[in-house]
């Protein structure tokens, strides 16, 4: 029964971000250029944003993005990921972009006290 409660918790989610996605972005966006803010970083942290989403539903690693996890599967010996990183890193245009990620990523959850 958990199971179908957590199911059916994921679709409700799915459905609400889709549905708010856009015009949060529109808005966001018009808010930030009367504001006269950076746009580049505000697009860059939504997009870091799906990407730990992302984390989350591939690897079940919330404190992870896709790209940091999938070089560390690769370097603990998971073949399968290892295919999946060159072509993240190859759409990145930097065949460390994984490894740096991860890098980063485990240096300021250290910092924030968030390892387990």
């Amino acid at each position: 029964m958990k199971i179908l409660q957590n199911i059916l918790f994921v679709v409700i989610a799915i459905c609400i971000l889709l549905a708010l996605f856009l015009p949060v972005i529109i808005w966001n966006t018009m808010t930030k250029i009367i504001r006269h803010e950076d746009l580049a970083e505000y697009y860059k942290n939504v997009a870091i944003g799906f990407d730990q989403a992302g984390g989350s539903i591939l690897y079940n690693q919330e404190k992870f993005t896709i790209s940091s996890w999938t070089w560390h599967m690769c370097d603990k010996g998971h073949k399968e990921n290892c295919l999946f990183m060159h072509i993240i890193n190859m759409l990145m245009g930097n065949e460390t972009h994984c490894e740096d990620s991860f890098k980063n990523e485990i240096h300021e959850i250290q910092e924030d006290g968030d390892l387990e």
